[in-house]
């Protein structure tokens, strides 16, 4: 997949940000008493990139972290047939680890993101808390997260970002690396998760009550209201994990929901999450993971007539990097 590179002046911008993520990471994580070191990449995308302007970090480094067309090529999925059963056993203990590290960090944050959520009660407090959260469980199984940002927006500015979802390591990814504070649309069953649903109601997260339509409509209107008074808002536009590089139907309470506030869309695609982790077979390996955000969509003017065509072309939109990857 060919990343375009970035200019002199936006690498030295991506740089001071990837120290700023990588401190920030650092201080959080050694406040609650366990050393890590965040792998988080930011890259601000278009054209060319002068590796030696790149502050703090070696030219090698840098076309190794700024390019992943070779990291990407060379990735297969984890548990292919080309595996070998040492491999095979290795990312199962490698699967037993993650489940263990993420249980006890997540129960950890679910409590400090209940403290902070009564003090400062805003989108930006869940993303400080859940990069942290995110960040030190990547971080300790070995898993990093390569972000490139086409979407160049104010990081304040309210968006509803519209993703793909591959699997469990999105969520963890999104909420280590995406560069832009913001809550879930979360089902209203993941209320009722032990810790998970608890953190998640004490943030700028919105549950969608789906259990019949006036409730559905009562929810969007609601989540509306949240996204217009600053905060922005992910949705897992499939409703469900799709497992590999494909995307399946989107569903249109994303949609509805980015009309109704009447604020821009931004598409966000996972694009190798997959090759990492294989939930059915419990297995999971370290590498990198990508993430593209693309440029925003204006829907000023839209209404509910203008859904399905707005989701053919967010779908187009979300396909581009999984294509370009598969090339």
């Amino acid at each position: 997949m060919e990343m375009p590179y970035v200019t002199a002046p936006v690498a030295r911008s991506a740089g001071r940000h990837l120290h700023r993520v990588r401190c920030r990471a650092v201080f959080g994580v050694v406040f609650y008493g366990v050393i890590f070191r965040s792998e988080c990449t930011v890259v601000q995308a278009p054209p060319e990139i002068t590796p030696r302007k790149y502050p703090g970090i070696r030219s090698s480094r840098i076309r190794k972290t700024l390019n992943p067309r070779n990291a990407m090529s060379r990735q297969t999925p984890v548990g292919s047939a080309s595996e070998s059963r040492f491999a095979t056993l290795v990312a199962r203990l490698h699967f037993v680890w993650f489940i263990v590290v993420a249980a006890l960090w997540t129960i950890v944050m679910a409590f400090v993101q209940l403290i902070t959520h009564q003090a400062y009660p805003t989108a930006r407090n869940f993303k400080r808390n859940a990069r942290v959260w995110g960040g030190v469980i990547l971080g300790l199984s070995g898993i990093r997260v390569h972000v490139t940002d086409r979407a160049g927006i104010d990081r304040d500015a309210p968006t509803v970002f519209i993703s793909n979802h591959q699997n469990l390591l999105d969520i963890l990814a999104l909420s280590a690396a995406l560069p832009y504070s913001f809550g879930f649309l979360a089902k209203a069953e993941l209320a009722r998760v032990p810790f998970l649903g608890f953190a998640i109601r004490n943030s700028a997260s919105v549950f969608i009550d789906r259990s019949n339509p006036r409730s559905a409509l009562r929810s969007l209107r609601k989540a509306g209201e949240r996204i217009r008074g600053g905060n922005s808002v992910l949705v897992f536009a499939e409703g469900t994990r799709s497992h590999g590089p494909h995307l399946q139907s989107l569903r249109k309470g994303g949609f509805a929901l980015a009309i109704e506030a009447g604020v821009p869309m931004a598409p966000v695609t996972i694009v190798d999450g997959y090759k990492l982790l294989h939930e059915s077979r419990r297995l999971l390996r370290g590498g990198v993971l990508h993430m593209v955000v693309g440029e925003p969509i204006s829907l000023e003017g839209k209404t509910r007539r203008d859904i399905p065509a707005l989701m053919e072309y967010v779908r187009e939109r979300l396909a581009e990097p999984l294509a370009a990857a598969s090339a």
